[in-house]
């Protein structure tokens, strides 16, 4: 039973990381296809970020009304809002795997297609950027959306 109530729970908390990104822009479902939600802790460094498919076009928090037709509060202020409940949902989420005796995960990617009502979570345990001399978790959520961009076209 035990494995079944972490996984109703991990799904509880991807389930609330989209439901913050798509209160972002406005429960927007005629226009948003993607919802993207990034989340990443090594060493003690924690990173989250999100990105949409909007109108087929992939863009990010401070792009998104250059792709919705109904406008959105984009402003420094509401993305720093988003983030920072983000970051409270990321510690959440290693806290119910550290609760769980379970190996912690350093990066979490969460795909909600609403189009196709399909939630998709993908955990990663490697390090990606603490061991790197450059790297920073910004670095690796630009690629990922760079990856997507690709995959888009």
């Amino acid at each position: 039973m035990e494995k079944i109530q972490f996984d109703l729970d991990l799904q509880s908390l991807c389930k609330e990381a989209i439901e913050t990104a798509f209160n972002f822009i406005k429960n927007n479902e005629k226009e948003t296809d993607v919802i993207y939600f990034f989340g990443t802790e090594e060493q003690k460094v924690s990173s989250t970020g999100v990105f949409y498919k909007i109108n087929k076009n992939i863009v990010e928090l401070h792009e998104v009304n250059n792709a919705l037709k109904k406008k959105v509060d984009n402003s420094n202020s509401n993305i720093s809002t988003l983030l920072n409940k983000n970051l409270d949902i990321l510690y959440n989420i290693l806290t119910l795997f550290k609760q769980n005796n379970r190996e912690i995960p350093t990066q979490i990617k969460i795909i909600y297609n609403i189009k196709e009502n399909k939630l998709e979570i993908k955990l990663d345990y490697k390090f990606h950027f603490s061991n790197h001399k450059t790297k920073r978790p910004s670095d690796i959520f630009d690629e990922w959306i760079n990856s997507i961009k690709l995959e888009s076209k």
